[in-house]
């Protein structure tokens, strides 16, 4: 997806990376990755001799950057529903404007699902 907006941006002539919505969509890509590279590499066994202290120790920054991450994709997709929103210049009070809402608390709710399932248990 990065790619496909970068190209379309560059055959338009559109500056890339100017709004709060691709720089918060940067954030979330680069935990993602560093969210795959250390779970791999730690709870997959490939830093050798990761003993289960290690992984205990990492286990709850993994949960919190994942949550973090969940966070910053909630708030990209919100931004690009509202930056999307004020390109097509609908008229106001459409009622595109009332799908576009819902679609974007209905992105909000699903964050805070996800957060939710994360927070550590009490038992």
């Amino acid at each position: 997806g990065l790619a496909a907006v970068i190209q379309y941006h560059n055959e338009q002539g559109y500056p890339n990376f100017y709004s709060l919505h691709s720089w918060i969509g940067l954030g979330a890509i680069a935990i993602l990755f560093l969210q795959a590279l250390g779970g791999v590499s730690i709870f997959q066994d490939l830093i050798k001799g990761a003993s289960d202290e290690v992984r205990s120790n990492y286990k709850p920054w993994h949960v919190a950057l994942g949550t973090g991450m969940v966070t910053l994709a909630a708030a990209a997709i919100t931004t690009g529903i509202q930056e999307r929103y004020g390109f097509s210049n609908p008229d106001k009070f459409s009622s595109h404007a009332y799908v576009m809402n819902f679609l974007g608390v209905s992105v909000i709710l699903w964050a805070l699902t996800v957060a939710i399932f994360l927070l550590p248990s009490k038992r």
